[in-house]
């Protein structure tokens, strides 16, 4: 597969990176700056985030771009990376996370809102989808034994490691699991 992978440059991203070659799969490292050229890609994985809450939210409108790029240049598939408190999914999330997203959403409601507008765009982007909601990322190792769906349920201790979210993000871009869901995913307890 042809993969263009954007927010390559973040320890996510690199990690796609990595999962992606030793696959065999050709991997076109793209810019959120730079002219989005797309050309002979199959599946565009969307990794970006801001680097810290307080940055300015900007990954609605990076992702309302590369979709654009991606109607233009007739690529059908897109696998984004938002995170378990972004918007309304009580049925998988503890009280506790719960309670915790709330707080993070009073805190930095730009940002929450952004996220929330960039996941909009994707489900109404009538292309071939799937959205990836890990809670905490960690460096860890990989564990290979992921709960991912979308009926998983985070908690204040769930986790996943970029590792593990990597493997996973280009499986979907493999096998197509998921296609037009949102997926919650988890290898810490409750």
């Amino acid at each position: 597969m042809h993969l263009a992978v954007f927010g390559a440059s973040g320890r996510l991203g690199r990690q796609v990176l990595c999962v992606a070659g030793e696959r065999g799969h050709t991997v076109k490292a793209a810019a959120r700056s730079a002219p989005f050229s797309l050309g002979g890609i199959d599946a565009v994985i969307l990794t970006i985030g801001p680097p810290t809450p307080h940055d300015r939210p900007e990954c609605a409108a990076t992702t309302a771009a590369i979709l654009a790029a991606m109607r233009e240049h007739g690529v059908e598939r897109i696998l984004c990376v938002t995170g378990a408190m972004i918007g309304d999914y009580p049925d998988n999330r503890t009280w506790l996370f719960g309670a915790l997203a709330r707080a993070i959403e009073r805190k930095f409601p730009e940002l929450m809102a952004d996220r929330a507008k960039q996941e909009e765009l994707i489900r109404s982007s009538g292309l071939r989808w799937t959205i990836f909601k890990p809670p905490r990322l960690t460096m860890g190792a990989g564990h290979r034994n992921v709960a991912v769906g979308p009926h998983v349920r985070a908690g204040l201790l769930s986790a996943v490691s970029r590792s593990d979210l990597a493997r996973l993000l280009v499986e979907e871009a493999e096998h197509n699991h998921y296609e037009g869901r949102c997926v919650f995913l988890r290898t810490g307890i409750l």
